[in-house]
């Protein structure tokens, strides 16, 4: 089948913005994407990445392996796709990216051994999808997590002292959130693995003071331009509580968007339906009088965020409202 695949590039010595350059190419359908980016490499000379030095990408947003098949790629985003670095931020060499902070937070255990690094470094594509580390650069992350976890399941040192290490109030497990935009199998495993440690830190009374196991990122960690005296369109995900968010908001005249699509259904559209979604969304909250939309749901302010101009050409009028 025939495929195009759009790759991030970006050449950190040379480059002062990044781009984005497409490919036509014929795949079978087992293909890995892997073998794809490969095929590019040998049709560009100029696509120079090390690929054996990318631990995974994004793709449309999503986290993934380099080893996805072309028919689970095509079954979830179409015959034209996105692939861009784990942290478009850090990136280096087009697919490449800078993970000294991500090897840095190793530092956080004493006699590091070259399993307990092993182990780590399976978690890097889930260290870089988490939401809480775009939000917080210094979040210690889900491999220091998986690895505490490990080592406190081989009694590889006090069970009180590592969960000390990982229960800091902002950064360490009370503030994981979910992978939601992951293609990984093991996002769900890290999630449970969290909550045991959350509740194993309650119960030794390492926790932060009034922590609850289970606990995840709220909005109440936004960061926000000022809106005093403003309207704003407020889309709702599933588990948005509206009365709180209001508080949150002092000053701000709120339009709840209730029967609008929600982020997590965003994420489970094709792109080009996707597209028109948000389109219809988006005039919802410019025709309500709405000088900006607010999203509850992070994935679903993400999309529009990325793909504004697409949604903004798929509108029967000028599109005009920023996405907050």
């Amino acid at each position: 089948m025939t495929v195009e695949i759009i790759v991030f590039r970006f050449n950190a010595r040379f480059d002062y913005l990044s781009s984005y350059k497409p490919y036509v190419i014929q795949v079978k359908k087992d293909q890995t994407l892997l073998e794809m980016l490969t095929a590019v490499k040998e049709r560009d000379p100029l696509f120079i990445c090390d690929l054996e030095r990318v631990d995974g990408v994004r793709l449309c947003g999503w986290g993934a392996r380099l080893d996805v098949k072309a028919v689970d790629i095509v079954s979830r985003f179409g015959k034209s796709f996105v692939v861009e670095p784990l942290d478009t931020k850090r990136a280096v060499l087009d697919l490449e990216i800078d993970s000294s902070d991500f090897d840095a937070k190793l530092s956080l255990f004493d006699d590091i051994t070259s399993e307990d690094a092993r182990l780590y470094n399976q978690y890097k594509i889930a260290h870089y999808l988490s939401p809480m580390r775009e939000l917080n650069p210094d979040y210690l992350g889900e491999a220091v997590f998986m690895l505490a976890d490990w080592r406190i399941r081989n009694s590889r040192g006090d069970i009180s002292d590592i969960l000390r290490r990982i229960c800091d109030e902002k950064n360490g497990i009370f503030s994981f959130c979910s992978l939601h935009r992951s293609l990984l199998s093991g996002a769900h495993a890290i999630a449970l693995n969290v909550r045991t440690l959350q509740e194993m830190a309650i119960e030794l009374g390492v926790a932060p003071k009034g922590a609850k196991a289970g606990a995840l990122w709220t909005p109440s960690v936004w960061k926000l331009p000022p809106l005093e005296g403003k309207t704003v369109a407020l889309l709702l995900d599933e588990t948005a509580d509206l009365p709180s968010l209001e508080a949150k908001l002092p000053g701000v005249k709120v339009i709840a968007l209730k029967n609008s699509i929600s982020g997590a259904e965003i994420d489970d559209l094709l792109p080009e339906i996707a597209v028109k979604a948000g389109a219809r969304l988006l005039l919802e909250a410019q025709e309500s009088g709405a000088e900006a939309l607010l999203c509850s749901a992070r994935e679903a302010a993400e999309f529009l965020r990325r793909n504004y101009r697409a949604i903004a050409r798929a509108c029967s009028q000028p599109l005009d409202i920023p996405v907050l």
